[in-house]
């Protein structure tokens, strides 16, 4: 039920061009793929949404950034360290569609169209 609401909401917001939900959202999705088991999608979009938020100017707080750290212990546990360093750095070369086609297969949903 989650990955749908994700999914329906990441669309609405990228039709509507409005960066600021895309980026949490990112995050968000970031962390039900952690849960969901996959690993490296959690750090690709955790990547996009570091992309993100610099594009717009809104940079994640000290609070925020260890509360996702803890969310996604177990996906860093699972990945590697350097691995999930590695998907990190990858999420942020990715385009804003590619980073949202991403979220979406982490949502369960194969395409944004």
């Amino acid at each position: 039920a989650a990955g749908a609401a994700y999914a329906a909401a990441l669309v609405t917001y990228r039709d509507l061009n409005d960066q600021w939900p895309l980026m949490a959202l990112l995050e968000d999705i970031a962390t039900l793929a952690a849960r969901r088991g996959q690993p490296r999608d959690a750090f690709l979009l955790l990547g996009a949404a570091d992309a993100l938020r610099a594009t717009i100017g809104s940079a994640r707080s000290g609070a925020d950034e260890e509360r996702l750290d803890a969310r996604l212990a177990s996906a860093r546990v699972a990945l590697g360290e350097a691995a999930a360093l590695d998907a990190r750095e990858a999420g942020r070369r990715l385009s804003l569609d590619e980073s949202i086609e991403v979220a979406l297969a982490a949502c369960g949903v194969v395409s944004a169209e």
